[in-house]
């Protein structure tokens, strides 16, 4: 779990931090040959973004705020542009 792990830093080293967890995701660890990837544990990284762009790179939106229970989203899409205001950081 990554609390706002890019909030801290401008957008170039944002982006660069971020391609670094999507390698950690997508290759199943970091730095690692792509050629063993298959024989590797799938990688899953909980994170809260800070902005519109970072939850839209995102494979699942989880909202567990509020008294509504645990939603999953596939994509920001399913939320929809017009309901991003219950996101109040990302507004």
């Amino acid at each position: 779990m990554l609390q706002r792990p890019l909030s801290n830093f401008n957008y170039a080293i944002a982006d660069a931090i971020f391609k670094v967890i999507r390698e950690h995701i997508d290759n199943r660890g970091y730095v690692l040959p792509e050629s063993t990837c298959k024989e590797r544990r799938p990688r899953t990284v909980f994170l809260s973004p800070t902005s519109v762009k970072e939850l839209r790179a995102v494979d699942r939106i989880w909202d567990v705020r509020g008294n509504n229970g645990i939603t999953c989203y596939d994509s920001l899409d399913d939320i929809g542009e017009d309901h991003l205001e219950q996101f109040d950081m990302l507004a």
